[in-house]
């Protein structure tokens, strides 16, 4: 139950401090003229206003506490009895729920059964009146006894109202729009062949008269054939003919053309002998004078050479005197080199110049040799 703003006041006001001791708490102290420094009297009736105060206000903050902390042990005792009594009243309402879904389900498939009931009776209706249009469809591809035959099975069929119902008129319409359009279509188709075989007998007439005309000209043709054929028989014999007297000149010719050709070729022959009986005599000529000169150019050379290696000689002769004074001195210097360099070599620190150094000593070494033998 949800408690009234009277019933709300008088709970508040157990907090012990009314609204009418806070009126009287303004009216006392809160027009209190400040006190000053030094004002005795003044100091102890404002120690004594906040004293009173306070006490008021730690009363109601006591009050409030008790007041909550019951506030809160009634709460959890009426949530705990309403959970039991929700408990009690629902397994009394959930059966009561459960039959009531039962009859509403009923209720709902029973209605769901009627109204797919319904859309199945219209769907056999708008079927049985789709298919009076079905026969247009099935006449476009028919010839004309084919349609006749669907405008008989379209004259047997049930146009009553209790099969229509409600779409009587509908059905009704569509039974006479596809009559109609039936015999109209039977008309149109009757005329269409009626043309066709008109067309086909025409088409006949000039297959036949075009095949008469074949024949005649066929005829024709054939005699021309003979006639161009003897006469191209004629023409080719008189060629054959021209052809021969033709091939008798050109063999004359051939054996004459032959025979001077033969002549000739000898004539060449003779010539080309004689030419090549000069020429080796001019060749043989030409050799001997070249090796001759080739016998001279290398008498020469050989004399030149010879002359060469004795100036050499000569010269090397006038240098041994001086070859053996360097050879005594390099003899007597090659001992000193070798002690010198050894002391020397084992003087040096540095991998770097002791490398140096003998490549220097290695140069001196080899003038030597080379000197010395």
């Amino acid at each position: 139950m949800e408690m009234t703003v009277e019933t709300q006041k008088q709970g508040l006001a157990k907090l012990g401090v009314t609204d009418q001791r806070i009126a009287e708490l303004k009216s006392k102290f809160g027009n209190m003229p400040a006190v000053a420094v030094g004002d005795t009297a003044g100091y102890k009736q404002l120690t004594s206003a906040i004293a009173e105060v306070r006490d008021d206000r730690v009363a109601v903050e006591r009050r409030r506490k008790e007041l909550v902390e019951n506030a809160v042990k009634w709460q959890k005792l009426v949530n705990t009895e309403a959970s039991r009594i929700k408990a009690e009243l629902e397994s009394i309402e959930e059966p009561l729920k459960a039959n009531k879904k039962i009859i509403d389900d009923e209720k709902d498939r029973i209605r769901e059964a009627a109204a797919q009931a319904e859309r199945d009776r219209i769907k056999r209706i708008q079927d049985g009146i789709e298919n009076f249009r079905s026969f247009l469809i099935e006449a476009a591809t028919s010839d004309s006894q084919g349609i006749r035959q669907l405008i008989i099975d379209l004259e047997r069929c049930d146009i009553l109202k209790d099969r229509f119902q409600e779409f009587y008129d509908q059905a009704l319409s569509v039974y006479q729009e596809s009559l109609t359009k039936l015999n109209e279509m039977l008309a149109a188709k009757v005329n269409a062949e009626e043309v066709a075989k008109q067309q086909e007998a025409e088409r006949v007439r000039l297959a036949e008269e075009q095949s008469r005309i074949a024949e005649q000209q066929r005829v024709e043709a054939e005699k021309l054939a003979a006639e161009r054929k003897a006469f191209e028989d004629q023409q080719r014999a008189e060629q054959q003919r021209q052809a021969a007297i033709q091939a008798e000149i050109e063999r004359q010719q051939a054996e004459e053309r032959a025979k001077l050709k033969a002549e000739q070729d000898a004539l060449d022959a003779a010539k080309r002998e004689h030419e090549a009986k000069l020429k080796a005599e001019q060749d043989e000529k030409d050799r001997i004078a070249r090796e001759a000169k080739q016998a001279e150019e290398k008498a020469a050379a050989e004399a030149e050479r010879v002359r060469k290696i004795e100036e050499l000689r000569q010269a090397d002769l006038a240098l041994q005197p001086d070859r053996a004074v360097i050879k005594g001195f390099l003899e007597t210097t090659g001992g000193f080199v070798q002690t010198v360099s050894l002391e020397t070599r084992s003087k040096l620190r540095n991998e770097t110049m002791i490398a140096e150094f003998d490549v220097i000593v290695s140069a001196i070494k080899k003038t030597i040799n080379q000197f010395g033998g």
